[in-house]
């Protein structure tokens, strides 16, 4: 979780390291040969876990691949539970008529030891069939911060044959093909929402120096074409299947435009890991999505009409200033509910040496460092300093607010540093400082409970407030 949380928020700085100490470096990369070195430097403990890197091919088989472990070390701390060792294959997936396949690279060494130097080599012996197909510049873009090789592999684009593209004789799903044909951005929804959306549909086609062909697809259509057997969220699946395969040169955007009760989700894990990803729906063949997928829980018309508001003036008007140029960190503190648990910090901090340029200003809001006040509550204890902190933060405006800790769907940490049912949402005026917020916690944003919302949907649908992701 905590790797994740870190690689999402140093995707966003656009800075090419993975997460903790762990970067890579690339070599040499052709047609032929892929070599890039993964270096491991003064490590925690989560950076010994396996890391992935995607890798585009010019055919469908798995490539030659060797590595050289060097260095061996010493773990930090105690690692001999770890049980992935070295360098495999573990998964083919085409994205955007690409050939891909993710390469899972695990630095421990077994015996409490870990390689801080691994040295890979890929061989691309299988010659690539073309000829070269063509993607839109969103498209590219997307590949481009996820595939290791692109700059090779942006040549070994599949193209999409005139019979793929549905121009047969009786083609497939007329309506769905001539709404997604051409389009690069699209909003999926309850048809009821449609009109409510045209406005940021025609905001995103005409703003700017870099617009956006764009289109409305209904859920209702959708479900005409592709339910039969097929649950809802497995409907959605196939629309994208047939929207990336088939009809679309273009398509690289697309926003979900509901709660759970008009959109479904898909799920990963099992059991107590189970939990909602909306990724799936999109995820054609293997587990990345092929289009930059989010959501807006939106309940009803509303909402979205608030919404559209937001991100238009967000847009259009933004409110400049310093605050543009700051991010908060926030971390738990170390007593609870384990003793001594500095992991927090020590990835907050990690953050902000590593990953945050210096000319940004980083404000830090640690609750170690804010003191005790007792109360009723199960751990007997709140920082209400530390809270007062994060609203004037937000109240003088943070480009980012990014948490690491223990909390919930409708809490942060166990001193309530952020508590929904104390009221803390009137207490978030950020006005249109929107800031992006990031949690690498449990629950935080646990979207798919129809019965309650969870803190930070209450959030991102404050009116001109609160958040713009």
């Amino acid at each position: 979780m905590i790797r994740s949380l870190i690689f999402i928020f140093t995707s966003i700085l656009g800075i090419a390291q993975l997460f903790g100490d762990v970067g890579e470096r690339i070599i040499f990369s052709s047609t032929h040969e892929l070599r890039f070195v993964v270096t491991i430097n003064n490590p925690h403990k989560g950076d010994l876990y396996p890391v992935h890197f995607l890798i585009g091919l010019p055919s469908e088989n798995y490539p030659v691949m060797n590595a050289s472990f060097q260095n061996k070390r010493t773990c930090p701390e105690n690692c001999n539970d770890l049980t992935d060792t070295g360098v495999e294959w573990i998964q083919k997936q085409k994205l955007q008529r690409l050939n891909t396949a993710t390469l899972k690279v695990s630095p421990y060494a077994g015996q409490n030891e870990y390689y801080s130097e691994i040295l890979i080599t890929i061989q691309f012996d299988d010659p690539f069939q073309g000829p070269e197909g063509n993607l839109s510049k969103h498209q590219k873009g997307l590949l481009a911060v996820r595939v290791l090789n692109w700059e090779t592999a942006k040549d070994w684009i599949i193209p999409v044959s005139q019979r793929q593209r549905g121009e047969t004789v009786q083609p497939f799903a007329p309506l769905l093909k001539s709404l997604v044909d051409g389009a690069e951005y699209i909003i999926i929804g309850p048809q009821n929402f449609e009109s409510a959306n045209q406005p940021l549909l025609n905001h995103r086609s005409s703003f700017g120096n870099d617009s956006l062909t764009t289109a409305y697809v209904s859920l209702e259509e959708i479900y005409s074409e592709f339910l039969d057997d097929n649950s809802e969220a497995e409907a959605i699946l196939a629309f994208f299947e047939n929207a990336v395969n088939n009809w679309s040169n273009s398509l690289a955007f697309a926003l979900l435009m509901g709660d759970i009760e008009f959109v479904p989700t898909m799920y990963r894990g099992a059991g107590e890991y189970e939990y909602a990803s909306d990724d799936l729906l999109a995820a054609i063949d293997g587990n990345i999505p092929a289009v930059a997928l989010g959501r807006y829980p939106a309940r009803h018309v509303a909402d979205v009409e608030a919404f559209v508001e937001k991100i238009i003036a967000y847009e259009t008007n933004p409110e400049l200033g310093l605050w543009r140029n700051r991010i908060t960190l926030a971390a738990d503190d170390v007593a609870r509910p384990v003793a001594n648990d500095t992991e927090h910090i020590e990835y907050s901090d990690s953050l902000a040496i590593n990953y945050i340029p210096s000319f940004i200003n980083v404000q830090k809001i640690y609750l170690t460092e804010y003191p005790e006040v007792s109360d009723a509550s199960a751990y007997g204890v709140v920082k209400p300093g530390a809270t007062q902190a994060l609203f004037d933060a937000l109240d003088n405006g943070t480009a980012i607010i990014n948490y690491i800790g223990h909390g919930s769907s409708s809490s942060w940490a166990q001193e309530k540093l952020l508590q929904k049912d104390r009221g803390d949402l009137q207490f978030i005026n950020t006005g249109m400082k929107l800031p992006i917020w990031i949690a690498g916690t449990c629950s935080w944003g646990q979207f798919d409970n129809p019965n309650t919302d969870a803190f930070s949907e209450d959030i991102i649908r404050l009116p001109m407030n609160g958040a713009s992701a």
